[in-house]
């Protein structure tokens, strides 16, 4: 009766305490993944072939392409012609890896956010010189 008591209080505190603990971790790594996936992308296809993917919280684009998509471990997933497709990532380092339902890899590296903020060329824009500011006067 004694083990059989221990047995039930085992239970009852792994129930009550680190299931609900286990899933909270599982949804925070789960969110961390789909913010650390998000951002643009510079992306080369193992074919060689340059693409640009830009993920933020509802749509992924791929070279002009918008999909909705949801998160799921492991997975970007997206509505395909034939129902769910679920496009595999994984990183290597900085370096996101995106396996493709037809078996198609990409290689990305996040583009850094100073290029992401530029908003065009500045050759055309007058620099100041040093007396034009105070002339003296």
């Amino acid at each position: 009766m004694k083990y059989f008591l221990r047995a039930l209080v085992s239970a009852v505190v792994f129930s009550a305490v680190l299931l609900p603990a286990g899933a909270k971790v599982f949804a925070a790594q789960l969110q961390h993944g789909a913010q650390r996936v998000m951002g643009v992308w510079q992306c080369v296809s193992i074919h060689g072939q340059q693409v640009k993917l830009v993920i933020d919280k509802e749509y992924f684009v791929l070279d002009g392409s918008q999909t909705p998509y949801t998160m799921v471990t492991g997975a970007i997933r997206a509505e395909g012609a034939y129902g769910q497709v679920n496009y595999y990532y994984n990183f290597r380092g900085d370096s996101l890896l995106i396996a493709f339902p037809d078996g198609d890899r990409i290689i990305c590296e996040r583009v850094q956010q100073e290029a992401q903020n530029h908003k065009g060329p500045t050759a055309d824009l007058p620099v100041p010189g040093p007396d034009d500011e105070n002339d003296g006067r």
